[in-house]
């Protein structure tokens, strides 16, 4: 089996409460004699310790020792605190040998008394015993009595009070057990019988404890010599005093044990005593051990009772209270006056529980009816509560009258709150809805809060709900604040969804649709959800304000969109590079950036409809690039192959087929484009045709007048001259800016005029060739017909040389003609014949 210290060792935690303004050290005074009223004084200050709402639910056990002064009470008590302390630190053996005692409650070796009034000790001990039962443990040292500076008054105050607050009374006596120092304890003879219905016994345990011990061979030291001694004492007295003493010892208390103690040791009489346990008999040690260890033990350890009702640590002040007053009353204490103290603390306690019990059943009331309700079921549990049998009559309905007050002003208070939360949570629904942010939601939401706290700080009665209230329009706000979330979140992803369809959107209706369609899911997202029907229809409104807002940027957005699609399409017409273009372009995008930014549709739809914008743009561009490329290769085309044309109806023709091809070609281009194009092509080969014609007819001008000039030269070097002439001329021309060409015809040019001089000088030479080789034949002609067939055969040979053009041939054939007929006429002997014939 388990030693006692092992099960107190595992039933203590280290968790303690020290009262404030205390050194944590020294036993604290509660109560003090005035010396001059011979009333009471209540250091209640000092008992702020037992105001601790953490742990005021737990049961007391209030240990306290009286008796006789300089008899050891402090000194006893201080065993008690040394045993909770190393408890408390979880130590298993708590009277080391070599250890000191706790010095909690002051004691001295000393004639005169170290305790004045009632003291505790500045620490709540607390514990659980194995059921689970949370215990809290005060400790309490009195003054002692028979003192010779204190009356038997006063000493029986100090006395009853700490009978009424403990639950286990330690009655500290010396040497030995007799009638005198029994007596005291008849002051509470006949108090049990005032609880007329209740069998149960008004007091707890009652340790009468026998301090030094002398005649342990008779009756040995601990409970059961104890035990033996009492038992003696009482029947050897049955005819005396005693028997009536011990009558209302054993009415009184519930349960009465007698402890034999032994002395300490010379060593602990002595000033010298520090607390030294070596400096402690063993003897005593041993039983002070087993004294302290069955009190302590939490199995053993004795709640506070009144009444057959537990007191917990936040009941135990107001008892003390009540005593003390009672107390203070009466000049002389009476049972009568503490059965009707403790009535009315009963009464009182009972009223104040109920009042806390209707404030908490509030907090989950939600209308005046429920309150109503609440509030009589609490008076129907009042009347029935086992304290309704206390006191008298009237006392009993004073009190209930108190209750019905209390109650009454918690439910108009209640009513009050509930008026408060409606007008609030009404208001907070009408300035939320005007929200546009989550954060001004949460803000409005925390004014209203603030606003609620204003208005029920000054409230009597329900201070202390005053947070549940709270905590109850904080749940209606959040439920409000709740659906706005839903709400804001649902139009919100509706919003970005529609920006979404919008992107997909090629026409005006379509947008329009997309609009009806985002309203339609707004109405299916919130018709199966439990929100407040004012909030669901105003961001109904919202979301339809938000979407016609949207819905018009977007139109306005579309037709900027369309506007610049088709500004540029227009303006690609007038482009004539590619540079134009692709600047145009980038103005087109960057009006679009500027106008786009003004319509506050948002950057990511800005950037889209941007892109979107961007691909007809470069498929304009394109189409114009692959037209303009195209276009400018056909007019090359035709350039080169008007060159190698000799005519104006080659030129003509291949013009046609050049637009014949570009018609035929399948460029997959926009037909506006490309019928523009088409035109330009035709005005571009119109213009290569027109500079061709100017050139070919100013080159064959040229041509035929230098071919008209060549024929009245009679040297090569006029020829010469006059080509050389008009190729510096025609150079010096300017018909038109096509240089190439120029170019080309003056080659043309070059070529007509070196073909003309060629066949000059070829047709000069053979003439003056023909001429000489006549000169020289016609001397051996006799006859005139010799001469002329020669002359004739001449100028047949000239005629069938087809090399030559016709013109200047003949203009050589008339020439030769001439000098033959001149070479003849000089060179012939019969002159004047001949002269006269008409040959000449």
């Amino acid at each position: 089996m388990a030693s006692r210290s092992a099960i107190i060792k595992r039933s203590f935690k280290s968790v303690s409460i020290r009262a404030k303004n205390s050194n944590g050290q020294d036993a604290i005074r509660i109560f003090k004699i005035d010396t001059k009223t011979g009333k009471m004084i209540l250091y209640e200050d000092q008992l702020e310790l037992l105001k601790n709402d953490k742990f005021k639910d737990y049961k007391v056990c209030v240990i306290s020792v009286n008796g006789s002064y300089r008899t050891g009470k402090s000194f006893l008590l201080n065993f008690f605190l040394h045993c909770l302390r190393k408890k408390c630190q979880s130590e298993q053996e708590w009277m080391d040998v070599g250890d000191t005692l706790t010095h909690g409650f002051l004691w001295e070796k000393s004639p005169q008394r170290v305790t004045d009034g009632i003291l505790i000790y500045p620490e709540i001990f607390l514990t659980k015993t194995k059921e689970g039962e949370k215990i809290a443990i005060i400790l309490m040292d009195t003054q002692g009595t028979s003192d010779h500076q204190t009356s038997y008054a006063e000493c029986t105050k100090i006395f009853a009070l700490s009978a009424l607050i403990s639950s286990v009374h330690i009655y500290n006596i010396q040497n030995k057990l007799d009638l005198e120092q029994l007596g005291v304890l008849q002051l509470f003879a006949g108090f049990g019988a005032m609880f007329s219905d209740s069998k149960k016994k008004p007091f707890q345990d009652l340790h009468i404890l026998v301090r030094d011990w002398v005649n342990f061979e008779e009756y040995d030291y601990g409970f059961d010599g104890g035990k033996k001694l009492l038992s003696f004492t009482f029947k050897a007295h049955q005819q005396s005093n005693l028997s009536e003493i011990q009558k209302t010892i054993r009415d009184t208390f519930q349960k009465v044990q007698c402890f034999l103690m032994p002395k300490p040791g010379s060593k602990v009489e002595a000033r010298e005593f520090k607390g030294d346990f070596n400096d402690i008999k063993e003897k005593f040690r041993d039983h002070v051990k087993t004294f302290v260890e069955n009190i302590l033990t939490p199995e053993n350890l004795v709640p506070k009772k009144i009444d057959n009702k537990f007191v917990t640590l936040g009941e135990l002040l107001g008892f003390i209270n009540g005593y003390w007053k009672c107390i203070n009353e009466k000049d002389e204490l009476c049972i009568e006056s503490i059965y009707m103290a403790t009535a009315n603390i009963f009464l009182q306690h009972l009223v104040n529980g109920k009042v806390e019990e209707y404030k908490k059943r509030l907090g989950s009331c939600t209308d005046r009816t429920q309150a109503n309700n609440e509030k009589s079921e609490i008076l129907k549990e009042f009347e029935k509560a086992r304290e309704m049998k206390l006191g008298t009559k009237k006392i009993r309905g004073s009190f209930k009258q108190q209750l019905v007050e209390l109650l009454d002003a918690l439910c108009n208070e209640f009513h009050t709150i509930l008026e408060h939360e409606d007008e609030l949570g009404s208001e907070y629904i009408e300035q939320v809805r005007e929200c546009t942010t989550l954060e001004q939601a949460e803000e409005i939401k925390n004014r209203i809060l603030k606003k609620f706290q204003k208005m029920v700080k000054n409230f009597n009665y329900l201070k202390g709900t005053q947070k549940v209230s709270k905590q109850r329009l904080t749940r209606l706000l959040d439920t409000v604040y709740t659906d706005f979330l839903t709400l804001f979140g649902h139009v919100n992803e509706l919003k970005m969804e529609y920006i979404e369809h919008v992107k997909e959107c090629i026409t005006l209706k379509q947008i329009s649709k997309a609009k009806e369609t985002i309203l339609e899911k707004f109405q299916d997202k919130t018709k199966n959800t439990v929100c407040n029907e004012q909030l669901q229809d105003r961001f109904k409104q919202r979301l339809t304000k938000l979407l016609d807002k949207m819905c018009k940027k977007f139109y306005t957005l579309f037709d900027l969109m369309n506007q610049l699609i088709e500004e540029y399409t227009k303006a690609l017409k007038k482009c004539r590079t590619l540079e134009q273009a692709q600047e145009m372009m980038s103005g087109i995008l960057g009006e679009f950036q500027e106008k786009g930014e003004n319509i506050d549709c948002g950057k990511e739809l800005l950037d889209h409809f941007k892109r979107r914008l961007n691909a007809p743009l470069d498929n304009g561009y394109n189409d114009f690039r692959i037209l303009f490329n195209h276009v400018n290769q056909r007019k090359e085309e035709y350039s080169k192959h008007v060159e190698e044309c000799t005519t104006l109806k080659q030129a003509g023709t291949e013009k046609k087929r050049i637009v014949e091809t570009f018609e035929a070609e399948n460029l997959n281009c926009d037909n506006e484009l490309r019928d523009h194009f088409k035109q330009r092509l035709n005005v571009l080969l119109d213009k290569v045709y027109d500079n061709f014609c100017l050139y070919f007819n100013h080159v064959n001008q040229l041509k035929n007048k230098y071919s008209e000039c060549v024929k009245q030269y009679r040297t090569l070097e006029e020829a010469q001259a006059e080509r050389q002439r008009i190729l510096v001329t025609f150079e010096e021309e300017n018909l038109n800016d096509e240089k190439e060409l120029k170019d080309h015809f003056k080659k043309r040019l070059n070529a007509s005029l070196d073909k003309v001089y060629n066949d000059f000088c070829i047709l000069f030479h053979h003439v003056n060739q023909l001429i000489e080789e006549y000169s020289e034949r016609v001397k051996e002609f006799r006859t005139l017909e010799e001469a002329e067939g020669e002359w004739q055969r001449i100028l047949k040979t000239v005629e069938e040389n087809l090399y030559f053009e016709t013109e200047l041939r003949d203009h050589f054939k008339q020439r030769l003609d001439e000098g033959l007929g001149e070479m003849t006429i000089r060179l012939s002997p019969y002159h004047c014949q001949y002269n006269a014939t008409g040959l000449g």
